[in-house]
């Protein structure tokens, strides 16, 4: 989305705000904001024109199907000029939810640009949580270091009960997608901090257990999970050596696939969210490793190895990362 606003004037109208608020190949919408005075200048009416543009792929903007919509006021400062101002803000727009969207003032949007959008909704429980103005100026006012270190005491705490709630399914026997609600919940025990997950669907994947995962450094993988049940390895009697099963075998060359569909879908991830796709990552979520014999253990470990950006991990082995990242911080 650009952040660029066009003020300009001309015969019968003051001043026009004329701003993008949505782009894809296919569709853009632009909000057209008029001030229309009368013949002494004075205040007459303002209108906002939200003007939708339909297009095929092929096509150029010119061939584009326009709709409108066109809305008017002679009150200058009430609801149309609220909801200029609000469109204006939009640089401060932070994503709490999927599906929820709040408005920050100018000192809270710089709190939350100190610790990142994806933690919104906690520094904004934060503030809600406070019963005064004076407490809530305090917060606003600590500095990157004090403020930092509230955050990772927070989040450390959260992961040691996501820590608890994985080992008791780990305990039990459970529905495999309580298994997969928790890594989707979870994505920290991979090692890497990914900040946000986005629906494989876009790219042709119809999975609701494989998602997509955008790290710090703007980069994507993408997570596949599999039943916790799956056998892992056939026994080569003969050879005394392990091989993949026919399970293991048709889910890494499933993986290869979505690295090529990722790839092929780039400028789409490019386009719709601001994915950069370079050499991505699988990581392949199956099977459990407790009760693998050592050899089996080495050839999981030599497999690995040798695949090229996929990753096998066994449910046994989030357990163990999470205990292990856990750990670190507490030594810290």
């Amino acid at each position: 989305m650009t952040d660029n606003i066009k003020i300009t004037s001309g015969k019968g109208f003051k001043f026009i705000t004329n701003f993008l608020i949505h782009e894809t190949r296919e569709q853009k919408i632009i909000l057209d904001f008029k001030y229309i005075p009368n013949k002494d200048g004075a205040f007459h009416h303002i209108t906002l024109e939200i003007i939708k543009y339909s297009k095929k792929p092929s096509q150029n903007w010119e061939q584009a199907e326009i709709n409108k919509v066109i809305l008017s006021s002679d009150k200058p400062h009430y609801s149309l000029i609220k909801l200029i101002n609000a469109i204006k803000a939009q640089k401060d727009l932070y994503q709490r939810t999927n599906s929820e969207v709040v408005i920050l003032d100018p000192d809270e949007a710089d709190l939350f640009k100190q610790i990142g959008t994806d933690n919104v909704t906690f520094i904004t429980k934060i503030l809600q949580s406070f019963q005064s103005a004076e407490a809530r100026e305090l917060l606003l006012k600590v500095n990157e270091k004090e403020l930092n270190n509230l955050f990772v005491s927070i989040k450390h705490a959260k992961n040691k009960q996501a820590f608890s709630q994985l080992k008791q399914l780990m305990e039990y026997t459970v529905n495999e997608e309580k298994f997969q609600s928790w890594i989707k919940t979870n994505t920290w025990v991979f090692g890497t901090e990914y900040i946000k997950k986005f629906d494989t669907r876009k790219i042709g994947i119809h999975s609701q257990a494989d998602f997509i995962v955008e790290s710090l450094d703007g980069f994507t993988d993408l997570v596949e999970l599999k039943k916790s049940d799956f056998k892992l390895f056939e026994k080569d009697s003969s050879r005394n050596c392990y091989y993949p099963s026919k399970e293991l075998s048709q889910v890494i060359g499933q993986a290869i696939h979505y690295i090529k569909v990722m790839e092929d879908h780039r400028a789409i991830l490019k386009e719709d969210d601001d994915l950069e796709v370079l050499k991505p990552r699988v990581k392949v979520v199956i099977g459990r490793s407790i009760n693998l014999a050592h050899e089996e253990k080495k050839a999981l470990r030599l497999l690995n190895a040798t695949l090229h950006g996929i990753e096998i991990i066994t449910y046994d082995e989030i357990l163990s990362r999470a205990k292990k990242i856990i750990s670190i911080y507490e030594e810290i």
